[in-house]
């Protein structure tokens, strides 16, 4: 009995250190596998930040690249617009007090351009609408040729943006109402033109129109203060009916 007990003490001892030399070898194990991990995750970790840098940097180029180009682009349509016109028109109206009736020096009259790209070639041809109006009734089919003789026509020149100039226009003395067709290198425009001495004050509307695809759009409206107009605000004519 004291031999089988010694033995199992030996057997006991052996299985136990067999145990302990397992577990250290399987800890061994696992510690030299997360190094390896480590290794291989601080590796990816290095490769994706100089991947990130990298990328960011072509981001950083490709934005400044992008930007460069929209500033190029913007002087290139602002040369463009400078060198056709751009939206650009010119204004005709006007200025200083009504001549009295009868008086034989002619009205001063401003030409001003609205927008911000300079204007070339600018020719206005003027129709007085009161002689029109007598001149159809006389001639119910007037020819082309006719017609032309009642407009006056003026070549104006070119126009640097935000500019302005007086002139006199010939022919006309005390026009009430005017059509006036503008034509430069940027296309054509239309303004209508309407005066009025009220209480010795003179009194302007106008409206300057272009086309917008197939229809006329109003691009510029000024109407003095003490202009009679209708609830939408609209300009009248003596008999109390709309101009436009």
């Amino acid at each position: 009995m004291g031999l089988i007990a010694l033995l199992l003490v030996v057997e006991l001892r052996a299985i136990s250190k067999d145990r302990l030399d397992a577990n250290t070898k399987a800890l061994q194990d696992q510690q030299r596998q997360a190094a390896s991990f480590q290794g291989i995750r601080d590796k990816q970790d290095k490769d994706f930040k100089a991947t990130a840098e990298g990328l960011e940097a072509e981001i950083q180029n490709s934005e400044a690249l992008m930007n460069e180009e929209v500033q190029t682009n913007s002087l290139t349509q602002k040369s463009l617009a400078n060198i056709t016109g751009g939206d650009s028109f010119v204004v005709l109206e006007q200025a200083g007090n009504a001549k009295s009736p009868g008086a034989t020096e002619r009205p001063i009259w401003l030409a001003e351009i609205k927008g911000d790209s300079n204007l070339h070639d600018v020719t206005a041809q003027i129709v007085d609408l009161a002689k029109f109006d007598q001149y159809d009734k006389l001639h119910p089919v007037p020819s082309f040729s006719e017609l032309q003789q009642l407009a006056v026509i003026l070549p104006m020149g070119d126009f640097a943006v935000h500019t302005s100039r007086t002139l006199e226009l010939p022919g006309l003395t005390e026009p009430e109402r005017l059509n006036i067709f503008f034509s430069a290198l940027n296309g054509l425009w239309t303004e209508n033109y309407a005066y009025r001495l009220i209480n010795q004050k003179m009194e302007i509307a106008l409206q300057v129109t272009r086309l917008k695809g197939k229809r006329p759009a109003v691009i510029f409206k000024s109407i003095s203060k003490g202009f009679p107009t209708d609830k939408a605000g609209r300009p009248l004519d003596e008999s109390g009916k709309p101009l436009w």
